[in-house]
C-alpha cells in the first residue's frame, strides 16, 4: 500500500465515492458504495473506509451536500438530512487523530477546477454542478467565496417563473439533470427513467422533435442562470460539472443558447461581456480532488 497518501470520501445522495489521492491530487484507487440511510450506519461505513487506507495516512477530506462551517460542521444536509448539525470534520479528527476537512461539494468542485482543472488562473470563475439540483462554487478575487452563512453557491435556491401569488419556481427544479433525464426517458417510452447515455444516444440522432425540444428548453435554462450569474459576479468563466457534464453535446447546446440570449438582447450583450463555457475537467472525480485541496489550504 503506498504511503503518505490521503482519502477523499464524497458523499452524495445515493452513493458515496472515495479515493486515495496523493498530494498532487493524483487518485490512486477509485471505488464507490451505496450510501447509508441513518448517520450511525454512516459511521460505521467511514470507518470502514478509512480503515482500509489507515497505514501511512496523512489526512482525511470529505465533500458532502449542506452548508458547512468553519469548524466543519454540516448544516442542513440536502438529500441527507441526517447530516443536520453534525460536526462531521471533529468526529473525523477524534476517530482517527490525523488531519481531516469537510467541505460542500458544489464548492469542493469549483476548488478542484481552480486546482487543476478549467479554472485554473482565473481569477473569477463559477463552477455550476447539475444533478438532483443545481450546486455549485464561486472564487472571486483568486478564493473561493464562502458567504455570510456559507451558503454561496446553492443556486437551486434562485426563484425563476412565477407560479402562484407570492410562489415561484425554482432554479433547482427546473434546472434539474435528474429531473431533464427522467422526463426525457418517458418521451422515449424508456423502462429505465434513469438511462442518461441512453437518452443523450436518443438526442444525437436527432429524430424525436419532442425530445429535441426539452433539450433545448433544458439548455436554455442553464444559459439564463449563468447570464444573471454574470451579472451580479462579473466573471470570466464558468465549467460545469456533474455527471451530465461528460457529454459534449451539452455543452455545445448550452454554448448556443447562451449565444442566442446574447444575440436577442442587444442591451445586455452590449453590457455584458461573453465568456468562456467549458465543463468541468475533473467531471465526476471533481469533489474528490477539490476536497483535497480545502485542506491543503486549511494547513
Amino acid at each position: 500500500m503506498e504511503k503518505n497518501r490521503y482519502v477523499s470520501i464524497d458523499i452524495g445522495g445515493t452513493e458515496i465515492k472515495y479515493a486515495s489521492i496523493k498530494t498532487s491530487g493524483d487518485i490512486i484507487t477509485l471505488a464507490k458504495t451505496k450510501t447509508p440511510s441513518t448517520l450511525s450506519d454512516l459511521q460505521k461505513l467511514l470507518k470502514k473506509i478509512i480503515e482500509k487506507f489507515k497505514s501511512g495516512l496523512k489526512g482525511i477530506v470529505v465533500s458532502c451536500p449542506g452548508k458547512i462551517d468553519s469548524e466543519g460542521t454540516v448544516h442542513f444536509g440536502g438529500s441527507l438530512p441526517y447530516l443536520h448539525n453534525v460536526p462531521l470534520k471533529k468526529y473525523l479528527t477524534d476517530t482517527f487523530h490525523v488531519p481531516s476537512a469537510v467541505i460542500n461539494d458544489g464548492k469542493s468542485a469549483a476548488l478542484a477546477e481552480f486546482w487543476l482543472g478549467n479554472l485554473k488562473n482565473v481569477a473569477n470563475g463559477v463552477a455550476i454542478v447539475l444533478g438532483t439540483g443545481i450546486g455549485g462554487g464561486i472564487i472571486i478575487n483568486g478564493q473561493l467565496f464562502q458567504g455570510s452563512h456559507f451558503q454561496a453557491g446553492e443556486f437551486s435556491l434562485i426563484m425563476s417563473k412565477k407560479n402562484e401569488p407570492q410562489t415561484f419556481e425554482f432554479m433547482g427544479n427546473e434546472g434539474s439533470a435528474v429531473q431533464f433525464i427522467r422526463v426525457a426517458s418517458k418521451i422515449l417510452d424508456l423502462n429505465d427513467l434513469n438511462n442518461g447515455p441512453l437518452v443523450f444516444e436518443k438526442l444525437k440522432q436527432g429524430e424525436n422533435d419532442k425530445l429535441n425540444l426539452l433539450f433545448e428548453n433544458y439548455c436554455l435554462i442553464i444559459a439564463q442562470l449563468i447570464c444573471n450569474l454574470q451579472v451580479v459576479l462579473d466573471f470570466e468563466r464558468v465549467v460545469i460539472g456533474g455527471g451530465i457534464s461528460a457529454q459534449k453535446i451539452l455543452i455545445e447546446e448550452i454554448n448556443h443558447q447562451y449565444i442566442n440570449l446574447r444575440q436577442n438582447n442587444t442591451f445586455f450583450s452590449r453590457m455584458i461581456p461573453d465568456i468562456d463555457i467549458l465543463p468541468c475537467k475533473f467531471q465526476n472525480n471533481a469533489n474528490l480532488v477539490g476536497a483535497l485541496y480545502h485542506l491543503l489550504q486549511e494547513n
